[in-house]
């Protein structure tokens, strides 16, 4: 059981154009804000986080969809958002079967990458900028082995 999830839960039960309930994410985001990643997350949020999983497509596992609302906001409407966001997904989500994120995250995670060739050329002029301050960078270990 260490390595069964929601998402294997969820990919087993839910059917196309399915969403889960909405769920409070305000734990998770405590959990974040304690663990260091984002310490910029201030303590008190005048927010409601709230998540919800949407099977976009039949062969592919469902998304997390996250969303906020203010906190006076009850349950009914929090749903009703979720209700919103699902059909604003669902038709930019669905065109292949088998891959079920939205076309605008798609591209715009296609456009943020670096490509690989765009990674050597930045490290290599940061290398090249420390170089001239008298600071060198060790390679990684698994990179200089002799054989």
């Amino acid at each position: 059981m260490d390595y069964f999830s929601d998402i294997d839960l969820f990919s087993r039960i839910m059917k196309k154009s399915e969403r889960t309930c909405i769920f409070n994410c305000k734990r998770e985001i405590d959990k974040i804000r304690d663990t260091g990643i984002k310490k910029e997350i201030p303590y008190y949020f005048p927010l409601s986080f709230y998540a919800f999983y949407l099977k976009t497509v039949q062969h592919d596992t469902p998304c997390r969809i996250e969303f906020f609302m203010d906190e006076k906001h009850c349950y009914k409407k929090a749903s009703e958002k979720a209700d919103l966001i699902t059909s604003i997904l669902l038709p930019i989500s669905n065109l292949n079967e088998h891959y079920g994120l939205p076309i605008p995250q798609i591209e715009a995670h296609r456009r943020a990458v670096f490509k690989p060739n765009e990674v050597d050329i930045l490290l290599n002029n940061l290398i090249r900028t420390l170089n001239t301050h008298g600071i060198s960078l060790l390679e990684k270990r698994r990179n200089r082995r002799p054989f």
